[in-house]
């Protein structure tokens, strides 16, 4: 009875330490997840487009995001090959594991260099 009895301790002792683990785990996963969540918004020059989605914007490289939307100076949707570089920008981008992600795009205009609201 005794022995039966010694294996139940260590066995709950196992389970204990397995789930503290676990959840440390879990809530490490989670901070860094929600790190990458929030979306950062920077002014720049948009330099240049280059194949495979990368753009170069004060000398710094992102990733462009596949849904990215582009605006214009009134705010019209276009096309990123209708802005015409160097351009000045206001971007929103996410923080990822492969590099920073722009999800958004405004074209400001010359005289504008205060900041702005995307819309």
């Amino acid at each position: 009875m005794k022995r039966y009895l010694q294996l139940d301790i260590k066995d709950q002792q196992k389970k204990v330490i397995i789930m503290v683990l676990i959840s440390i785990c879990i809530s490490l996963v989670l901070s860094f997840h929600t790190v990458a969540i929030a979306d950062t918004g920077k002014k720049g020059n948009l330099i240049a487009v280059e194949e495979g989605g990368i753009l170069l914007i004060d000398e710094h490289v992102y990733l462009l995001s596949s849904d990215v939307v582009v605006r214009s100076e009134t705010g019209d949707r276009i096309s990123l090959n209708n802005v015409s570089m160097p351009a000045r920008i206001y971007f929103e981008y996410k923080d990822t594991g492969m590099g920073p992600l722009v999800k958004l795009i405004k074209v400001l205009s010359k005289e504008n260099t205060q900041d702005i609201i995307p819309q």
